[in-house]
């Protein structure tokens, strides 16, 4: 069975095809017309596809059986066409579950961070910190908007004085997170507090044997 591959797919599943027999040509930068040349010198009888539209004009071009989208969906193939020659159409449900879940993950902590509003205002020209500092009036015990804040306060000019409280205030609701307690040390690191920045260090290193901070600068500088 000659197999057509009209897209980019990764060596693993060419190598899967190739082991059970098939003949794979690789052709992952044909589409269009060149797609259609293809069908018809390779007489493929699978053609693989990702994104590739499959238009009439394909099926029609060779002895393709079967069509299949690596991917979900077959929006991208004329499957009325197929169906009037009879090849059969199939897909790769939740092949793409992975990326999907990525980017709602991703959209997830751009609303809690706030990043989009923040990136405008900085292409603006403006870094309203009274419009993320909001969300603390509404929830005082969200912890991320109490990290998120106090990062702001020990970014240059650094104010370890605002910053300290709004850490220490997120440590008692999640005591747990040695991120809270690097940043407590780096904060009273850049006081030249050594006692304090040293005790909140090992705190972190009890919380979390393999963490590392970086506040020594602070205390030589």
């Amino acid at each position: 069975m000659k197999v057509l591959v009209a897209d980019k797919l990764e060596d693993s599943a060419r190598r899967g095809l190739a082991e059970i027999g098939c003949e794979v040509v690789y052709e992952p930068d044909r589409d269009g017309d060149t797609l259609v040349e293809a069908v018809k010198q390779t007489q493929a009888d699978v053609l693989v596809v990702r994104s590739t539209k499959v238009t009439r004009a394909m099926l029609e071009a060779g002895k393709i059986s079967l069509v299949v989208r690596a991917g979900a969906g077959t929006n991208t193939i004329d499957v009325e066409a197929a169906s009037e020659r009879g090849i059969w159409v199939a897909n790769c449900p939740g092949k793409n579950a992975i990326a999907v879940a990525e980017l709602a993950m991703g959209m997830i902590l751009a609303l809690d961070r706030r990043i989009v509003d923040a990136t405008a205002d900085l292409k603006s020209g403006r870094w309203e910190k009274a419009k993320y500092k909001a969300a603390l009036a509404l929830k005082p015990s969200l912890v991320k908007a109490s990290q998120n804040l106090a990062s702001i306060y020990l970014e240059d000019p650094p104010r370890p004085d605002d910053a300290i409280p709004l850490l220490r205030k997120a440590l008692e609701v999640d005591p747990s997170d040695p991120i809270i307690l690097e940043n407590i040390a780096y904060a009273y690191g850049l006081k030249k507090d050594v006692e304090k920045a040293s005790k909140a260090y090992e705190l972190a290193l009890q919380k979390d044997d393999t963490f590392k901070v970086l506040f020594q600068p602070a205390l030589a500088g």
